[in-house]
């Protein structure tokens, strides 16, 4: 009983001091964080917005992150800096990601598109001639965008996207996410360094030191937010609104994984995302890599990703 009881204090004390010890760090951090984001006023919160490049070229792309990613402007900024000599990029950050505030709008489809969508018209891009490029989940709001504006998108470049059917015909239980949450919150990751550190921004992308300094901040701000969570409540319902109104007849990429880090096997993964492009007369790279593709296979992926929008014109 004794042994019990000292070992609740210790893990008492070690939350503590996490805990305190996050608060002082978030704090420190404060500036360089601020310092970092350009934001605009969008639905009663601020959104994060970077937009660099070719202001001449023809197409935009809009790269838009995966559920969860922390710092999508630098989890993008090795695949996007290639773009940049000949297209327009923009990075868009949703409420809860990156330098973006943690809103309390709702998740459903229509309004984070809203959302994405307003941001683009404040910051000055045209929403004409844009060429998606989602990771993951954010491909539900890629493929809805150009179902409900056509006129609005040129092509999807789909990095590993998460098509409707990969919701839909297998759902995936979350709750490790709100245990992710907590240990967020305290400050707990703090204390473990290599968990950040394996992000594949910093594992496999090409950062600057000044820019994997800044992600760990952003990381340790953005890991699992409230907004981030209910995307993923809401993951089901989402895929079956854009599901049932998927009819666009729009050029498309996919770059398709090995299904690592997707919580699918890699069969299913591949032949759900190969079906989709192929019947709508799409086209897709099979890469032997993890989820993250972009940081992983940046090179391929521009190279094969400038071939296709030439071959748009």
């Amino acid at each position: 009983m004794r042994f019990v009881l000292i070992l609740l204090v210790v893990i008492a004390v070690l939350f503590l001091g996490s805990w305190v010890n996050h608060k002082v760090r978030l704090k420190q951090e404060d500036e360089l964080f601020s310092a970092a984001a350009h934001l605009l006023q969008v639905n009663g919160h601020r959104l994060s917005l970077h937009v660099s490049g070719n202001s001449e070229s023809l197409y935009t792309l809009v790269f838009m992150a995966g559920g969860g990613t922390s710092a999508p402007i630098l989890d993008f900024k090795t695949l996007f800096t290639l773009f940049e000599p000949e297209y327009k990029v923009v990075v868009i950050e949703k409420s809860g990601y990156g330098f973006s505030d943690v809103g309390n709008t709702s998740r459903d489809i229509d309004t984070i598109l809203k959302e994405t969508r307003q941001a683009l018209q404040q910051g000055g891009v045209a929403l004409h001639n844009l060429v998606l490029a989602p990771h993951s989940l954010s491909s539900l709001e890629a493929l809805y965008w150009a179902n409900t504006y056509p006129d609005e998108i040129a092509a999807i470049i789909g990095l590993d996207p998460a098509i409707p059917d990969i919701y839909i015909k297998k759902e995936l239980k979350y709750t490790s996410a709100y245990f992710f949450r907590f240990f967020s919150s305290s400050g707990l990751f703090r204390l473990i360094p290599p968990i950040v550190e394996q992000s594949a921004a910093i594992k496999y992308g090409a950062l600057t030191k000044e820019e994997i300094a800044l992600y760990k901040v952003v990381f340790n701000r953005r890991m699992l937010t409230k907004p981030m969570l209910e995307e993923v409540r809401m993951i089901t319902e989402n895929a079956r609104k854009v599901a049932q109104g998927d009819t666009a007849q729009i050029p498309l990429l996919f770059f398709i994984s090995d299904g690592s880090l997707t919580g699918y096997e890699k069969d299913f993964w591949q032949q759900t995302l190969t079906e989709y492009v192929e019947q709508r007369g799409g086209e897709h790279v099979l890469l032997e890599c993890s989820h993250y593709v972009h940081n992983i296979e940046y090179k391929r992926i521009y190279e094969e990703s400038v071939k296709f929008l030439e071959g748009l014109l």
